[in-house]
């Protein structure tokens, strides 16, 4: 990027290449420039004016996070699982923690109205399977980006049926409760689906193995009565309402008084 003169040693910004999940996170630079910017964190491929400076430079890894639309918290990180799958987990290094009501990450895509679902070849396994119900009539599917690349580091949030985190709004999750090193960032799919979207992603067998694992996981599980207990406003706000509509309705239906005639009447 710039000219090098004989015998002057060769250096790179490490945050050409690396995100906070860098083995270097924390380590102290003594470069002793002007804008040394002390201990690294990494965080640098988060910022536009950083990558203006340096575009064409970037590596292709920091590039693509860049590009992303979404946002998740500098102490979340994706990680491979036992299994081979990936997940978000809370980061491992001390002071990482997430407490109760702090914001981890936010959703992001395009947005498509219901009758697009149902439009042949208009949409791939992928987009369903990483699709978000915003609204009754309104899903969040991955967005095309200019890096290229359809996938977004948030939507590989996993479900449990004892989820760390819950709905804020549409697309904002919240912890619901301290989140300890390197536990995985987890909400429960009956927070985001009200029926509409009917794929594999789901309804599927759980193997979340928590004490509260309801086995089958359904896209009407909002129905549950003890999970809108258990969750109350953390659902997504339309479910919230269709939770709502749907609780008064099978209130009225409960007290409707059934007219007996006791003239046909037999004991």
């Amino acid at each position: 990027m710039i000219p090098v003169r004989k015998g002057e040693p060769l250096t790179y910004d490490y945050a050409l290449t690396e995100t906070e999940s860098s083995l270097h996170y924390g380590m102290k630079c003594l470069c002793g420039k002007s804008n040394c910017r002390g201990v690294l964190t990494f965080d640098q491929w988060r910022s536009r004016a950083f990558v203006k400076k340096y575009y064409g430079h970037l590596s292709e890894f920091i590039w693509r996070k860049h590009c992303e639309n979404s946002w998740y918290d500098p102490r979340a990180e994706l990680r491979s699982k036992a299994n081979g799958e990936l997940g978000m987990f809370c980061r491992t290094l001390p002071g990482m923690e997430f407490r109760a009501g702090d914001k981890v990450l936010v959703f992001s895509g395009k947005v498509v109205h219901r009758t697009q679902l149902l439009e042949e070849g208009a949409l791939s396994a992928r987009d369903l399977q990483m699709s978000l119900q915003v609204d009754s009539d309104l899903v969040q599917i991955p967005a095309w980006k200019e890096s290229g690349d359809f996938s977004e580091t948030t939507d590989y949030i996993n479900h449990s049926c004892d989820p760390s985190c819950g709905m804020l709004d549409s697309v904002t999750v919240v912890a619901l409760r301290d989140i300890e090193l390197g536990e995985e960032i987890t909400i429960d799919y009956a927070m985001v689906n009200d029926g509409l979207i009917q794929g594999p992603s789901d309804n599927f067998k759980c193997l979340c193995m928590s004490p509260w694992c309801r086995g089958e996981i359904t896209s009407n599980d909002w129905k549950i009565v003890e999970l809108q207990k258990r969750y109350g406003n953390f659902f997504s706000p339309f479910l919230c309402n269709v939770i709502a509509n749907f609780n008064k309705k099978s209130e009225r239906e409960f007290d409707i008084e059934i007219p007996i005639d006791n003239r046909s009447r037999s004991c």
